[in-house]
């Protein structure tokens, strides 16, 4: 399996290395909640990590964080891939970290 970004590979691993198999993900993600077909559950990350992993790793310039624009694909040999473009956020960019006020 393996993730890219704009045609540029972040990630890739064997689904064998996977810590759940796909029986305990569909288990343990109807717990609580109704999985239904056409249910999409997600796995994690393949093998070198997340974005925020990889730009710690290498630089923020390397791996840089999605924007909009961005198409993103995820794939498993003999199963198929996804692709999908990020779309501009309908409330704007995060303001960022809130600095506590200093108390005298």
């Amino acid at each position: 399996m393996t993730s890219a970004v704009n045609g540029r590979r972040y990630g890739g691993d064997r689904w064998t290395s996977a810590y759940w198999s796909f029986e305990e993900l569909i288990s343990y993600s109807s717990w609580n909640s109704e999985v239904e077909a056409g249910s999409i559950i997600g796995s994690g990350t393949c093998q070198g990590g997340c974005i925020l992993e990889l730009s710690l790793r290498h630089s923020s310039a390397e791996y840089p964080w999605l924007v909009a624009g961005d198409e993103v694909t995820l794939s498993v040999e003999l199963l198929g891939e996804i692709r999908a473009t990020v779309a501009a956020s309908a409330r704007g960019a995060w303001p960022g970290r809130k600095v506590a006020a200093l108390v005298e």
